[in-house]
């Protein structure tokens, strides 16, 4: 069994370069030209945000962090959660492709979307 990981602060914002750069890197690695497989999640709640970088954290000792992009969509939101080494580096699978997921979020409770507020990325260490 891995070690426990849990959500302990979120950092906010773009005001830095480096969160800049790191949004720009997410948003990078998960580009998906199609969105139409695409799992639609009604309501994304905080709870359930962080529930699932509980569960679905690759057993990978690199990763240290995660992170959030979200994207505005004609359905709500394009939301990606991917998984950051201690640099900052999204954690990639043996093919690739980063672990994580991209869903469409139609909209978010109070309180994930207070830590959303006026930004487009959190990142959860």
């Amino acid at each position: 069994m891995s070690a426990m990981w849990f959500p302990i602060k979120l950092f906010f914002g773009t005001g830095t370069l480096g969160v800049l750069l790191l949004a720009v890197i997410v948003f990078a690695a998960t580009q998906n030209k199609s969105t139409q497989n695409l799992e639609v999640i009604p309501l994304m709640t905080y709870k359930s945000a962080i529930e699932y970088f509980l569960t679905n954290r690759p057993s990978s000792l690199a990763v240290k962090k995660a992170a959030m992009l979200k994207e505005d969509h004609l359905q709500g939101y394009l939301v990606s959660q991917v998984f950051l080494d201690e640099n900052n580096e999204i954690v990639c699978q043996p093919n690739g492709s980063p672990y994580g997921r991209k869903a469409i979020v139609q909209r978010f409770d109070e309180e994930l979307a207070d830590a959303f507020r006026g930004k487009d990325m959190i990142v959860i260490t």
